[in-house]
């Protein structure tokens, strides 16, 4: 899965770059200005943000603090790393219903830049995104839990 997030992410970031060379060529060349490259534009970044983060959660690379769980050692640090799971699964836990809820209510609602573009795919890649970190998250504490044993 994370091989194929992270080849989703390379073509989205090419993407990226080509809508960037049209976007140039556009203004300096046919001195137009092409609002459809923004919006393509922000949805990219948009889009490697979230597909990166659930990438990365396998192997828990997010940015984190860890001055106290690098001191702790055996059950101490097992428990300490299960409560942040459990902080993370329910942060992920509003973060997928409100996903959920906004890819409802904005399925049908046109891009205002891009008319094809619905706004509700848009909520679907983070409802898909936090649906995968929360998977990840469950196979890191079970891993770490048979690790234990």
């Amino acid at each position: 899965m994370r091989k194929f997030l992270e080849r989703l992410n390379g073509l989205v970031l090419f993407i990226l770059l080509i809508v960037t060379v049209l976007m140039v060529f556009f203004r300096m060349v046919l001195q137009q200005s092409a609002a459809w490259g923004e919006g393509l534009g922000q949805m990219g970044l948009v889009l490697i943000c979230f597909i990166g983060s659930a990438a990365i959660m396998k192997d828990e690379s997010h940015i984190k603090i860890t001055i106290l769980s690098d001191r702790l050692h055996g059950k101490k640090k097992i428990i300490l790393n299960t409560f942040n799971r459990i902080c993370t699964l329910a942060f992920l836990a509003v973060f997928v219903i409100g996903s959920y809820q906004s890819t409802l209510k904005n399925w049908t609602v046109n891009d205002p830049i891009i008319s094809w573009m619905k706004s509700g795919y848009l909520y679907l890649v983070l409802l898909l995104s936090g649906v995968i970190m929360a998977v990840y998250t469950v196979i890191n504490a079970v891993s770490e839990f048979k690790e234990s044993e």
